[in-house]
């Protein structure tokens, strides 16, 4: 199936990368990551242990394997910009709904909305770039999309030291959700609504395209590599940034303005990360980049397992901001590069699944090793090793890639060489 451009005149290249951008900063930075930034606060106020923390964030995932299981056939049947604008429209209400709070029920429902508006919102834009950016252009617009999340934890780490002092932490949901609100009001306007990016052709075309892909997603070599890498990125990736604010405020022991600006760090850091990472996969490979965002990420764990001083923990937060936010934008963009539209829809898809899966393992067993050992520095640990793996994998991915492209399974050679 061959994708089309929208039609839309209103939306060119950079304001369509402007507002997608955008719209992860809102479903990411807010929707899935402005929870661990209030869980001090939130924890005391609601009475909450950690395994129930563990437990909220671990099942926050299940709504991101339902709207990653269930993305690929949605941008089908409703289009991705459609989609992407639904899923935008409810994390707004999760935001809104989340100072109503009372229990650990009700914030694991709104985490679950949360995390399936997250998936729903980024699947599709893979396809939707393909549509509306050129290929020699895809890796640094997937790039600084990817780094909306880092937009959103900026954000986060400016807005909470100023609003939690005097409005207390629902004040904080509240203007998050009016800032989304806003967001969507402009995707509304401006972009096509009713425009399909995907579905030239009839349906029956579209079941067994779709068809092929999710099958090709389990017996494609290459592909199989892509969706192991992204579970392991869940459980690394996951916990550590989760568990980041708590670590810091409630064992080594660092203030709210402290801990903001360390926050504030990954943010800023990140928002030109994914961009700059995404241009270097653009010159060196997508493989080559991922092996050096491993190798970063690494290094910042490490960084923070030492915390002596404030300096080497902003450091490891500056490079986890550049590797967090860069490896969710090479990962996309090797899968954009290295597949037919139709079938890099479903590989996205199957690996943003697994991805869900190993963030809900990661983050339960975050949760159940602090409450256990009465400390998160088991948890970083853990993290660690499986940064080694990730190192090793994309090495494998690389080795793998190359027999793709000039084995029996030719796709776009400009990624590997």
């Amino acid at each position: 199936m061959k994708l089309q451009r929208p039609k839309s005149s209103r939306t060119g290249p950079v304001e369509l990368t402007i507002l997608l951008t955008s719209f992860i900063a809102a479903t990411y930075g807010f929707g899935v990551y402005l929870f661990s930034t209030l869980l001090p606060e939130m924890r005391v106020a609601l009475f909450l242990s950690y395994a129930e923390i563990g437990w909220i964030t671990g099942v926050a995932q299940i709504g991101f394997l339902v709207g990653a299981f269930a993305s690929a056939r949605l941008v089908r049947a409703v289009g991705g910009v459609r989609l992407i604008l639904v899923s935008v429209f409810a994390c707004c209400a999760c935001l809104g709904l989340m100072p109503w709070v009372a229990n650990v029920f009700h914030i694991a429902i709104l985490m679950v909305m949360a995390g399936c508006a997250a998936a729903t919102v980024w699947v599709p834009m893979v396809a939707v770039v393909q549509a509306g950016i050129t290929e020699r252009h895809q890796g640094k617009v997937l790039g600084l999309i990817s780094s909306g999340t880092a937009y959103g934890l900026f954000f986060n780490g400016l807005s909470t030291p100023i609003l939690l002092p005097t409005g207390g932490w629902k004040s904080v949901w509240t203007f998050s959700a009016a800032v989304t609100s806003l967001l969507l009001v402009w995707g509304l306007l401006r972009l096509q609504v009713g425009q399909k990016v995907l579905g030239a052709g009839d349906a029956s075309h579209a079941r067994a395209d779709g068809d092929f892909g999710w099958a090709a997603a389990v017996r494609d070599p290459l592909a199989i590599t892509v969706v192991l890498l992204m579970f392991l990125n869940g459980i690394a990736c996951m916990p550590t940034m989760n568990y980041l604010v708590a670590f810091l405020r409630e064992e080594i022991g660092y203030t709210v303005q402290a801990a903001g600006w360390i926050w504030s760090t990954i943010g800023f850091v990140g928002m030109f990360g994914g961009f700059a990472m995404g241009a270097l996969a653009d010159r060196i490979t997508v493989a080559r980049s991922l092996n050096l965002t491993y190798v970063l990420l690494g290094i910042s764990t490490m960084l923070f397992l030492d915390h002596a001083y404030i300096w080497e923990v902003l450091i490891g937060a500056g490079l986890f901001g550049l590797s967090f936010n860069a490896i969710f934008g090479l990962v996309p963009a090797f899968v954009s590069l290295s597949f037919d539209a139709n079938k890099a829809t479903a590989v996205f898809a199957a690996s943003n699944v697994m991805l869900g899966l190993g963030s809900m393992l990661g983050n339960l067993l975050g949760g159940l090793l602090r409450e256990q050992q009465q400390s998160f520095v088991p948890v970083y640990v853990g993290s660690l090793g499986i940064d080694f793996l990730l190192i090793l994998l994309s090495l494998h991915l690389q080795r793998t890639h190359r027999r793709h492209t000039y084995g029996t399974s030719p796709t776009h050679s400009v990624v590997t060489e």
